[in-house]
Order: structure tokens, then sequence, then C-alpha cells
């Protein structure tokens, strides 16, 4: 038998690995995520569905961590992430956030 390339096997070991997946339907059971489940290691406390023109979506929203506000993930019926936003605000007054922009911003730009 000849030897393959490694290119070679590692299409195989995709085409190996490829799982089946429940086509989304717009439905909370063919949806992959479950409210109090891990996403990108934060706990999703909200899932909604969607549809329009383009076909079904859904979007799981995370609870914020020490670096990161609160997330929402939205994705495509063929679970592919389609973009990613904050769903709060900064909190603070204005003068408190210019101020603390002052101390980082280097001298004769604030």
């Amino acid at each position: 038998m000849p030897l393959k390339k490694s290119s070679q096997l590692r299409q195989q070991e995709h085409v190996d690995s490829t799982q089946f997946h429940i086509p989304f339907d717009g439905t909370a059971e063919t949806c992959p995520y479950k409210v109090g489940e891990l996403y990108d290691g934060r706990i999703i406390i909200g899932l909604g569905f969607s549809e329009n023109v383009y076909g079904h979506s859904y979007h799981v929203i995370v609870e914020r961590d020490k670096f990161h506000l609160r997330t929402k993930f939205q994705f495509d019926a063929k679970h592919d992430l389609k973009f990613t936003k904050p769903v709060e605000r900064m909190g603070g007054h204005p003068r408190d956030i210019d101020k603390k922009l002052r101390k980082y911003l280097p001298d004769g730009l604030s």
C-alpha cells in the first residue's frame, strides 16, 4: 500500500470526524444551546429565535465576566456565528469616563 501525503491524511481525518447535526428550524428543540449551559466559558442567560428573508436564526446572550460585558452572539440556521455585540452600556457619568480615559491617553491627545 503506498504512503499517503499528510494533507490527504488530514482530509480523511476531517471526513471521519464530521458529525451529523440537526438543522435549526426555529425551535428550541433544534437549538444546540440551553439556558444555564456554558458558551465561550460564560453562562448562557438568554436565548432568542427569529426568522427573516434569509431563514431562521438564533442568538445567545451570555453573562458578563471579569473582562467582558454581557454579550449577544447571533447564529444562522447552519450554526455559523454571524455577529457579536455587547448588550449593556458602560456605567458612570461621562465626566467620570473622561477622567479615566485622560489617565491612559498621552499628553496632548485629550
